[in-house]
Parts: C-alpha cells; sequence; structure tokens
C-alpha cells in the first residue's frame, strides 16, 4: 500500500507527534508499504518522499511551541495527491482549515480514505474553548473521516465531547527493542534518565522534588541522574539542584541528538517521564 501522513506542523521537529509518524512509518515500511508525508515546510532530506506543501509560522498552544500553516493551495495539495496515489491518509489531529482541512477536501473529491489521530490534552478552559470551536468550524471535513483514533484514554474524551464522535484507543508506539540495552547494567549503581523539554508540563521539578525527599530519606546511594533536554525551566530546575544539594547526582545534558537520547536510555536502569 501507499500511505501517506498529513501533518500541519514540520517534521524537522522532534516532538511527540513527529516521533508517532516516524515511528508507525518505520513499521509500514518494514512490512513493505511506501510511507509518503504531506506535511508543513520541512527541510530534512534524510527522509524520502516528504512533501512540503505549506509555509509555516511559530505559535504557542497548549503550553507548547508550535508551528502552523499559513493558508496553502487548494490545487497545490491536489496535484500531490494526484502525482503520488496514496491509497489512504492518515491526518494528525486537531488539523488547521488552512492545510489540513484542505487536504481531508481534496482526499475526499479523489475517493482517498481518511483516518485521523487526535493528540493531545487542552490544558485550560482556554484551549478547551479553542478546540471546541476549531470542531465547529470543521465539521464538515471532520463528517469525511473514515475513521477516527486517540492516542489515550484522556484524549479520547477530549474528541469526542468536541466533535461527537466515539474515538478508538490506540496508545502512542514504541518499538521497545530500540531500547533494550547493549550490555548488562552496572550493578553498582543506579542510573535514572529523564528526556524531554525543560517545560512546566514535562514535570522534571516534580522529579527533582522525589529526588529531595529520597536523599532526605537516606534512599539515594549509588544513584546518578541525567537530566536531557532543554527548554525555559532549565534555570529554575539547575537552582533547585543546587540550593537542595543534588548537585553531586544529576547532571544536565542539554539538547541531545537522537541517537545520543537512545544511547542514554539503553544505559538507564530507570526512565522517568513525569509530565503533568
Amino acid at each position: 500500500m501507499k500511505i501517506g501522513f498529513v501533518l500541519d506542523d514540520t517534521l524537522d521537529s522532534t516532538d511527540g507527534v513527529q516521533q508517532y509518524i516516524l515511528a508507525l512509518s518505520k513499521s509500514f515500511k518494514d512490512k513493505g508499504h511506501e510511507v509518503h508525508y504531506f506535511v508543513g515546510h520541512s527541510k530534512r532530506r534524510d527522509i524520502l518522499n516528504i512533501h512540503s506543501l505549506a509555509r509555516n509560522i511559530t505559535v504557542s498552544f497548549n503550553k507548547n511551541k508550535l508551528s502552523t500553516p499559513l493558508p496553502t493551495s487548494a490545487t497545490l495539495i491536489k496535484r500531490a495527491l494526484k502525482r503520488n496515489k496514496v491509497d489512504v491518509l492518515h491526518i494528525q489531529m486537531p488539523y488547521s482549515p488552512f492545510f489540513g482541512g484542505k487536504v481531508i477536501k481534496q482526499a475526499s473529491k479523489l475517493k482517498i480514505p481518511v483516518v485521523g489521530t487526535f493528540h493531545i490534552l487542552p490544558a485550560s478552559d482556554f484551549e478547551k474553548k479553542s478546540i471546541n470551536l476549531l470542531a465547529a468550524l470543521q465539521k464538515r471535513t471532520f463528517s469525511i473521516l473514515a475513521d477516527v483514533i486517540a492516542v489515550s484514554l484522556p484524549a479520547a474524551e477530549c474528541v469526542n465531547n468536541a466533535f461527537s464522535v466515539k474515538a478508538k484507543v490506540i496508545p502512542n508506539p514504541v518499538d521497545l527493542s530500540l531500547y533494550k540495552p547493549k550490555s548488562s547494567q552496572d550493578s553498582k549503581g543506579i542510573k535514572i534518565v529523564f528526556v524531554g523539554r525543560l517545560v512546566e508540563r514535562k514535570g522534571c521539578l516534580e522529579l527533582l522534588h522525589a529526588l529531595f525527599w529520597l536523599r532526605e530519606h537516606n534512599h539515594l546511594e549509588n544513584v546518578s541522574v541525567t537530566i536531557c533536554g532543554s527548554g525555559p525551566l532549565r534555570p529554575q530546575l539547575e537552582l533547585y539542584t543546587k540550593t537542595h544539594k543534588l548537585s553531586k547526582i544529576v547532571s544536565f545534558e542539554g539538547h541531545v541528538s537522537e541517537e545520543q537520547k537512545l544511547a542514554h536510555l539503553q544505559s538507564a536502569t530507570i526512565a522517568v517521564f513525569p509530565s503533568l
């Protein structure tokens, strides 16, 4: 089959939705399928069949920074779909009416089935109202979708309430074989690894609070903690580490490459993801 992923955002980022797409596409490719990506402006050339069909701008939404497309030519989208002749499209939700919505309309005209996956949970009433407004504006294109997926129960509740549809819950895919340790763990110590953006919602400060509690109760013997990621919260996290006397066990690695991230996780005794 020819499978097309649709994403308003760029594929240049290594955020969660991009990781979701790349993990699924690897699985599809391993099974012999051909994968295409119809996305906002992307510069990367290490992946085949990326079709950049929009100009994007950076915005803040749901306590996160992402890029969203400016209005895109329906003709450009139609040409890309006709030229590549995909059998099915998989759109990431919520999507923009300026790009994702237009892709759905053109796919419908070309008799290409489209499924959608909903990825987010509103961080506040503002985001919840924004999603409800988006649902009202996209009622027509949403009705075209052949099926709707949500990556978690809370995400399913959100899409169900906003779009009045019962989404199937299919959790994010993880290729566990990639993270299997290449050698036996060091029996003399415990390595804790955190990977994520240093922003409030990723919960790194909660990890440091837990480490301080453990140290106060003498439970941090032979423990090292590696924090991989960058973000605006880093100065606060480093200050907390220093003032609470955790500097001897906690190290900040900053932004790491995908290869470095993999190596850190492969060497971890415990990987911690304390997202709020």
